[in-house]
């Protein structure tokens, strides 16, 4: 008898703490992954402010000089969305100069249920100047060796060397890749939580307006030092015939429609789950576009914890664009960019955000697909000022492809899959602001990057 009353006392108790976790469920997340306790307990409450100021690393941007700020507002662990979202308010700023000319700035929102609502507003404004983007062609052709004059080259390094000798008294092909841009971009998008916080319908508004500089017979520095005039570029020759749109530029202004499916822990340095979106841009003349498309970016994440501080991490996306009624097709520039419901984007395959030992832009195309493979093992946890800080280091793998077929479907699995490898230490700053230091090595060329974030 005793034992029988033990027994039912237990159970009562059991009971009444499971209907007192489903009570403090708060509406609309009832099937959405509650950050766990031990997470939970190192989130911050109130307001505070992480970043860096220092030095930045990329192989096509140079050595930058930069500072990243974020202000976040969490509020209580009383609200009733503190254990389902990183934050409650983000706001971080940014400024990037670097050695090779580039210039980037950026200002942006985000704020996860909203007035304590199930609706969520993210916004970016930003400014980016580049000297000295890549251009090696569209399509499957930029699958193919580097080459110039009909010479291939196993290297980044001996290929570049052969652009930069100088080709006469006068002219060099020391750009022949290169051209630049400036961008200022205005992004917002609104969103929703639905079935039960698994499901994020989007919807939102992109602006840019994209200036154009080709440096075909402009004066260049060839690898003696000396200027000399910048001979036709491959972009030029591409645009004589045909092969590209927005030689001259334009206004790009596209609508998107979005769906994100999210079972992630804490979306800045996931240790669980799984984060799928699916995005539809359209750019139109209707709303004011100098260019006519649709596109559709599938992605797919997943996050799974193998041991106690052990998460394997992995990536597969493919985005296909087909022209829209007025055939205006998709300028170059945008050629190949990964969209995603978050504001920040993929810009073609090659660097640190894609392929990573391969030069930003390297690949890009119509339809392609991405691939990458990470396992972050946090080795060393610390606390200090009131702050907490985990230390990982990350081997990785990173592929992806262009393709002539739109189709999913008709992937040609046997057509060359560029492949990447190397190692990474991060700095996980509070759980969301993460510090990378990522070394890569491609059978062209190697990288070394510094910069901030996971690259998903």
């Amino acid at each position: 008898m005793k034992n029988l009353v033990t027994i039912t006392l237990i159970g009562f108790l059991s009971t009444s703490l499971i209907s007192k976790r489903l009570r403090d469920i708060p509406k609309g997340v009832e099937s959405k992954n509650r950050i766990s306790d031990e997470k939970l307990a190192k989130k911050q409450e109130g307001e505070y402010v992480t970043g860096i100021a220092g030095v930045t690393s990329d192989p096509d941007v140079g050595v930058g000089f930069a500072a990243v700020f974020f202000y976040y507002i969490n509020g209580k662990k009383s609200d009733p969305y503190f254990a389902y979202s990183d934050f409650k308010h983000r706001i971080h700023a940014s400024a990037l100069v670097s050695t090779k000319g580039v210039k980037n700035y950026s200002l942006g929102w985000d704020a996860p249920f909203f007035l304590n609502s199930l609706f969520r507003i993210r916004s970016l404004l930003e400014y980016t100047a580049q000297p000295n983007l890549n251009y090696y062609g569209t399509g499957s052709q930029s699958l193919n060796p580097l080459s110039f004059a009909g010479k291939n080259y196993s290297s980044y390094k001996k290929f570049q060397q052969a652009l930069r000798s100088p080709t006469g008294t006068t002219t060099t092909n020391a750009f022949y890749d290169k051209y630049a841009i400036t961008l200022p971009r205005l992004k917002i998008f609104f969103e929703r939580e639905m079935l039960g916080g698994l499901l994020r319908p989007q919807i939102g508004y992109i602006f840019s307006k994209l200036s154009v500089n080709d440096y075909s017979n402009k004066e260049i520095e060839s690898i003696d030092g000396i200027r000399r005039i910048q001979q036709q570029t491959r972009l030029s020759i591409d645009n004589d015939e045909g092969l590209v749109t927005g030689f001259n530029g334009g206004i790009e202004s596209i609508a998107r429609l979005g769906f994100g499916f999210d079972t992630r822990d804490i979306a800045a340095n996931p240790s669980k789950g799984m984060f799928h979106d699916f995005v539809i841009d359209f750019a139109s003349p209707f709303l004011g576009s100098s260019f006519d498309y649709i596109s559709y970016t599938l992605g797919s994440r997943g996050f799974y914890s193998l041991l106690k501080g052990l998460v394997m991490a992995g990536r597969f996306m493919y985005t296909v664009r087909t022209a829209g009624a007025g055939n205006q097709r998709t300028s170059f520039n945008a050629l190949g960019n990964f969209s995603s419901t978050s504001v920040f984007e993929i810009e073609a395959l090659g660097g640190f955000r894609s392929i990573r030992g391969f030069r930003k832009g390297r690949f890009r195309g119509n339809a392609m697909a991405l691939m990458n493979l990470e396992l972050r093992y946090t080795f060393y946890e610390a606390r200090a000022w009131g702050q907490t800080f985990d230390f990982m280091v990350v081997p990785f793998v990173d592929t992806g492809s262009v393709f002539e077929s739109l189709a999913l479907s008709s992937l040609p699995l046997n057509s060359p899959w560029p492949l990447s490898g190397g190692l990474a230490l991060r700095i996980v700053w509070n759980q969301v602001t993460v510090i990378m230091f990522d070394f890569a090595m491609s059978k062209e060329d190697s990288g070394f990057y510094i910069n901030v974030g996971h690259i998903f």
